[in-house]
């Protein structure tokens, strides 16, 4: 089950700068900038928003291979609530077991896109800062990708195994009952997701917990659609998907391009990568993240550079 969450995290380089802001009730928002190493004038921005769990963007260790592909921007992290960056998340069976009290209470998808819109605020007036900015966000962050950039007018939208077409909830589920087909889990003994889903919506303030995570953070995300976002963002839109992730269906992904093209929206470039898990591994098991962020990085490139967004959806496989 845990893989319907996509743990699919982005890292911080060490040498970041740590940053405090206080949210409206005193509580701390723990956010990171990374700025590149070469600049000469006003950088861009990225914007790193990482995946399901309560572990902190400082413990990742992958931080180098998203600098190497984006190191011409200047690079922001922003913790989940009750995080700090100096936190050691520990897992068992694949669910992250001792994250703190404030965090399960606290932390949901609108509580993230707050903490972000918050975080702009305090950078609004840098001097180092172009205004420009892109947000890139894996599996649970390309939810809040998508919000965030409803919100405010981002000049790029990248969103990796993220899907988009169906519900959050949706993805789950089909993840969930997937994975126990695999592993030949009896009908019998295959848990009533519909069931759980509707207890979540009838008490959503319980301090019950399901599948590792608070009815609180369930409740805010599992009729959450992530199309219904993209389809308010003006920028352009690059959805990368795996033809083989479980943990959200590509047929998501492939329905939030279809609605794209039916409503004749011409802001969205589609990689569907055949093969390629939740994670960017192919069926041999080797992982082509790097590669793909690489690509990636050329494509954002391109398009803060071109004088106009692309013509219209494309496909690549």
């Amino acid at each position: 089950m845990a893989a319907a969450f996509g743990l699919l995290m982005f890292p911080l380089n060490a040498s970041a700068e740590m940053h405090e802001t206080k949210r409206p009730n005193k509580s701390t928002i723990y956010w990171s900038l990374d700025m590149p190493e070469k600049s000469s004038g006003k950088v861009d921005l990225i914007v790193l928003m990482q995946g399901s769990g309560c572990e902190p963007t400082t413990r990742n260790k992958n931080m180098q291979m998203i600098r190497s592909a984006f190191g011409n921007f200047a690079s922001l992290t922003v913790e989940k609530y009750g995080i700090h960056p100096n936190y050691q998340a520990k897992t068992e069976e694949g669910y992250f077991q001792n994250c703190p009290k404030a965090y399960h209470q606290n932390s949901t998808h609108d509580q993230r896109v707050a903490d972000y819109l918050q975080v702009f605020k305090e950078l609004a007036d840098a001097k180092w800062w172009s205004g420009r900015f892109v947000l890139l966000g894996g599996s649970e962050g390309g939810d809040i990708a998508a919000r965030v950039a409803s919100r405010i007018s981002a000049n790029g939208v990248i969103l990796i195994s993220t899907g988009g077409g169906m519900t959050f909830g949706e993805q789950v589920k089909a993840s969930i009952l997937m994975d126990m087909e695999q592993n030949n889990v009896p009908v019998a003994q295959r848990p009533d997701i519909d069931a759980l889903f509707e207890d979540v919506r009838e008490n959503k303030n319980s301090d019950k917990m399901l599948f590792g995570y608070s009815y609180k953070y369930w409740a805010n995300s599992i009729d959450y659609k992530a199309l219904d976002d993209m389809l308010k963002i003006n920028a352009p839109i690059l959805l990368v998907h795996g033809s083989a992730d479980t943990s959200a269906p590509v047929q998501s992904a492939r329905q939030a391009v279809e609605a794209f093209q039916q409503k004749s929206r011409c802001n969205l470039t589609y990689w569907e990568l055949s093969g390629h898990d939740h994670g960017m591994s192919d069926l041999k098991g080797q992982n082509h993240m790097n590669a793909i962020l690489s690509q990636t990085s050329v494509w954002i490139n391109n398009q803060l550079t071109a004088d106009n967004i692309s013509s219209c959806v494309t496909n690549s496989q």
